[in-house]
């Protein structure tokens, strides 16, 4: 009965189609550290982490250091390490906003 009144309540959102230079909810960033190590997020729902490899809840401190940048931003990764946007992707896809 909860999921069907959660159901209910929202509405599909389409992704951005145009490349963006801003992080939002649902994009895919590659941020790069100052020894030249890569690595990708997901920005995701905590009730998403488990269908992305490389999920991580918006509300997560990497989460909300990505979400308050834009490309070429320098963020802090959970070690510590600083690491600069490089890349931010949206995939072609629509999700329901609750």
């Amino acid at each position: 009965m909860e999921l069907e009144q959660i159901l209910a309540s929202g509405h599909v959102v389409d992704f951005p189609k145009v490349p963006s230079n801003s992080v939002t909810f649902g994009a895919r960033v590659t941020v790069k550290d100052k020894k030249g190590t890569t690595e990708t997020f997901t920005i995701v729902g905590v009730d998403e982490l488990n269908f992305e490899p490389d999920a991580v809840s918006w509300i997560s401190p990497v989460g909300k250091a990505l979400l308050a940048a834009d490309m070429g931003d320098w963020i802090t990764l959970e070690d510590g390490r600083s690491a600069k946007i490089v890349k931010i992707e949206f995939k072609n896809r629509v999700r329901l906003k609750i």
